[in-house]
């Protein structure tokens, strides 16, 4: 019997040694390394688009061949697009509810995430013009609230975007005069809580982003409206209205993240590519002194330095989650004459052929 036992051991020793021997033939597993995954948004307001489509304005691929454009600009980076929509808008009717909510659902469908400034007017929404819609004026205040709720909530329910903006740069508030923080503040607190509970209800994927225009001020204006449902701060940064010091930039963000513990986000910026024109409309930015100068001049490599610095202090500074880039598509479409022009297709994302301009490069993943 112990005979027998040893030859087993032995028997044994000879089948691991065999297998020892044949697992050390198999190649080594070579285990790939996760896929890179950006979170960074990379937006460009893209409002007016469905109306220069209609004028047949067309991307012109380098070689010769032609596509509108929102598809091509998945491959230049961009990953999500901002839309401004009007209540009932007299002119561009393509920032009413019906063009933005068809516009919104076309462009999910290219894989974008969709971004919508609600701008609760007629018209233009910003810190000098916060105009109540005509159809909702002369109402009291409890039946104004009862609008907004009712009309958010179908904002809300029919596009389901991915972000949604109570108002457009709400500095003095919205609706005036009934909404005018600087008169009303509860009121205008009020405003917002109520389309914040109905974005709650209709859109619970939806991120509420409260808009802020500028740098002096924001902190402020923030800790003010502590207690309101909302996700992400929003900020405009134009060198010519809010401050040529881009250091001033990111100290501003990082310090609005720490104090409030929300993500923030460049809800608007822009940068000329030249001083020059495309048509006989004045432009807004126009002269060196607009500038920030001499590291940014106005040229297509100043622009596309400008958005590259963009982009590294967004992803550099911590709680900032992205950018977006407004008026990318507002070129001098429908004619030079004086007042039918652009006064913005110097800061355009494509110059005066229509030609992408190379700051359209710096949203790529890999820079």
């Amino acid at each position: 019997m112990p005979g027998n036992h040893s030859f087993c051991r032995i028997r044994w020793y000879i089948l691991l040694v065999g297998v020892a021997i044949a697992c050390s033939k198999q190649p080594p597993q070579v285990v790939s390394p996760p896929p890179r995954t950006d979170t960074l948004i990379r937006a460009v307001d893209f409002s007016l688009f469905p109306e220069i489509e209609r004028r047949g304005w067309l991307r012109h691929d380098p070689d010769d061949t032609t596509r509108t454009f929102p598809a091509a600009l998945r491959e230049y980076g961009v990953n999500a697009i901002r839309l401004r929509l009007w209540k009932n808008p007299a002119v561009n009717s393509v920032h009413g509810l019906d063009s933005v909510a068809q516009f919104s659902a076309r462009l999910r469908a290219l894989g974008f995430k969709t971004w919508i400034s609600v701008h609760y007017s007629d018209d233009w929404a910003d810190p000098g013009q916060q105009q109540t819609p005509q159809d909702w004026q002369g109402l009291s205040f409890s039946e104004l609230l009862s609008r907004v709720h009712t009309y958010t909530a179908d904002v809300a329910q029919r596009i389901q975007p991915d972000w949604i903006q109570v108002g457009n740069e709400i500095n003095h508030g919205m609706l005036w005069p009934l909404g005018d923080r600087r008169v009303s503040p509860q009121q205008f607190r009020l405003l917002l809580d109520t389309a914040c509970a109905a974005i709650r209800r209709h859109a619970p994927g939806a991120r509420i982003v409260l808009h802020y225009a500028g740098l002096d001020g924001s902190d402020a204006f923030f800790q003010s409206l502590s207690g309101v449902d909302y996700d992400a701060i929003g900020i405009s940064y134009y060198p010519l209205w809010h401050g040529r010091n881009l250091q001033n930039l990111p100290l501003t963000l990082g310090q609005l993240h720490a104090r409030h513990q929300k993500p923030v986000l460049i809800a608007e910026t822009s940068y000329p590519f030249t001083l020059g024109w495309a048509d006989l409309t004045t432009n807004i930015v126009g002269l060196d002194s607009q500038l920030i100068v001499p590291d940014f001049p106005a040229s297509l490599e100043g622009q596309r330095n400008y958005m590259h610095t963009i982009r590294t202090l967004c992803r550099g500074t911590p709680g900032v989650s992205g950018y977006c880039y407004w008026g990318a598509e507002w070129v001098a479409y429908s004619g030079s004459a004086v007042g039918l022009g652009s006064p913005w297709e110097n800061q355009a994302l494509f110059d005066f052929e229509y030609r992408p301009v190379p700051a359209l490069s710096t949203f790529a993943d890999v820079y």
